[in-house]
């Protein structure tokens, strides 16, 4: 008896540990952002690195709930992979091409401390390079909010929910940039 008890608190643990970390929805690339892509030009470029500090690889949602990237648990990689998804509807991408576009995370974090309103924040430094020239060097900041809620059952999914657009609402300001769009173009 007593060995079946010890087995159920070691399930219940297991199962506690599994309901506190989630991963992020895939990306699914913003036609209004492929349609800004594609009216900026059409030289091909390469979506390179973006490098992501080990502290912002994973964000605390409440309490013991956190949620960690959907590509390869970095969050640099889900901005890169975002990217480089909507640069290809965009067909302006060629990963021989000279021109690059990379960068670092800066600050990724949800916040769904609120009573009804959750609010997402994202900097990132974004780097054009053409071959050894640095084009374009520049630091954008988004915020974004959404329908939360005080109930941890309800918040946590709308912050899962919310991150993709995030990213979307990052990447249309940064192609809204025309300085970002000069420096992809020869």
């Amino acid at each position: 008896m007593l060995r079946h008890l010890r087995l159920a608190g070691a399930l219940c643990a297991l199962a506690a540990l599994a309901a506190c970390g989630t991963v992020t929805p895939p990306y699914s690339a913003a036609m209004d952002n492929v349609q800004a892509l594609r009216n900026g030009g059409s030289s091909k470029v390469q979506v390179g690195n973006f490098s992501t500090p080990a502290d912002q690889n994973s964000i605390s949602l409440r309490g013991m709930n956190s949620m960690t990237s959907s590509v390869g648990g970095s969050y640099g990689a889900y901005l890169a992979d975002a990217l480089r998804q909507e640069f290809d509807l965009a067909k302006r991408i060629d990963p021989a091409s000279s021109v690059e576009v990379s960068g670092a995370l800066l600050k990724n974090d949800v916040d769904v401390s609120g009573f009804s309103t959750g609010t997402a924040v994202l900097t990132a430094r974004i780097i054009v390079r053409r071959g050894s020239e640095t084009r374009y060097d520049k630091t954008h900041t988004v915020t974004h909010t959404f329908e939360s809620s005080f109930v941890g059952a309800i918040a946590i999914p709308a912050a899962r929910s919310a991150y993709p657009d995030l990213v979307r609402k990052f990447l249309a300001a940064v192609y809204a940039d025309p300085a970002f769009q000069a420096a992809l173009n020869p």
